[in-house]
């Protein structure tokens, strides 16, 4: 348990001086959205006949947007806080799991045993298997994180995306989710590419090389 909340404390440190750097980027969003927002409004104008769309304009719509729900939005970060409070209680239950866990195993023998010898065995027999196929699962998750982790990181760095150990950990990380994580994972980079760099080719190469890499 301490191992796991050491690492877990890492985990965290790791995204958050992660952020802190995102934060020095914050101008640097600002003016290219500022300048792909000029490049929107003139292919609208010219094909669409739009009016131009300004980024203070998407702002306070958003700030609307939010004094309009703020109650839903107090719900849902209530909600948020009781999972967080259930998630810090998951090392107690653990602790008291695993200091108890000869009771339990006892209970486990005397309920499905039947005080028959070959039975307790059989009990015994597939108690042993299922603490088998737990470890085994576990460590196979973490093993493809890890591989997906690294895999990520020298894809985005090659490419010449900045903070590529974070896109890749992140990337890696969310493969925990089935089917939509590794999604998740992808959009957050192939964003920051579209942003940040001025071709097209590099969000496209980002989603076909994290394709490959998943498949």
């Amino acid at each position: 348990i301490l191992f796991g909340i050491i690492l877990f404390s890492t985990i965290l440190f790791f995204f958050y001086s992660q952020m802190t750097d995102f934060a020095q980027d914050a101008d640097m969003f600002v003016e290219r959205l500022n300048e792909m927002m000029e490049t929107l409004n003139q292919f609208l104008g010219d094909y669409f006949a739009i009016e131009s769309i300004r980024l203070d304009q998407v702002t306070q719509t958003l700030i609307n947007f939010v004094r309009e729900n703020v109650g839903s939005i107090t719900q849902q970060i209530g909600g948020a806080a009781s999972t967080l409070t259930s998630i810090l209680l998951v090392p107690i239950f653990v602790f008291l799991i695993l200091l108890l866990r000869d009771i339990l195993k006892n209970f486990l023998l005397k309920a499905f045993g039947q005080g028959n010898s070959n039975q307790e065995k059989k009990v015994t027999t597939i108690i042993a298997n299922v603490k088998s196929t737990v470890q085994n699962y576990i460590t196979g998750v973490l093993i493809v994180i890890g591989i997906l982790s690294i895999l990520y990181s020298i894809l985005l760095s090659v490419i010449g995306v900045d903070h590529a150990i974070f896109f890749g950990v992140f990337a890696g990380m969310m493969n925990i989710i089935p089917f939509i994580g590794p999604l998740f994972g992808s959009i957050l980079p192939i964003l920051y590419a579209l942003i940040t760099m001025d071709s097209l080719f590099y969000p496209l190469i980002i989603l076909l090389g994290f394709y490959v890499i998943q498949l």
